[in-house]
């Protein structure tokens, strides 16, 4: 498993560039910013905007509401490796194809 660095991310961030409208998710960054996170993937769900806990304390877990839109959302501390995460849960966290997890 790679660290939340690794290049499968930096694919995957681009892919989320793609996806996603900013303005959408500019209520979060009172969330994320004052706990140094980062958003670090999503897949579409029904659920709403939820934050994913992957088992470690430094990953912090909520739920939010969009307007039209809604996505599972996962956040890591900077610091935090993807080691804890196996790579069927990372698997079923994003769309098929989407980013190469080694």
């Amino acid at each position: 498993m790679k660290d939340v660095d690794s290049p499968w991310l930096d694919k995957f961030t681009l892919w989320f560039q793609r996806k996603i409208d900013y303005e959408k998710l500019e209520f979060l960054t009172d969330f994320i910013a004052p706990l140094s996170l980062r958003i670090k993937g999503f897949v579409d769900t029904d659920l709403g905007f939820q934050f994913v806990d992957g088992g470690g304390d430094s990953v912090k877990t909520t739920e939010y509401k969009s307007h039209d839109q809604s996505f599972l959302v996962v956040i890591y501390d900077h610091n935090t490796p993807l080691k804890h995460m196996t790579k069927k849960k990372l698997e079923t966290w994003f769309e098929p194809g989407t980013v190469e997890i080694e």
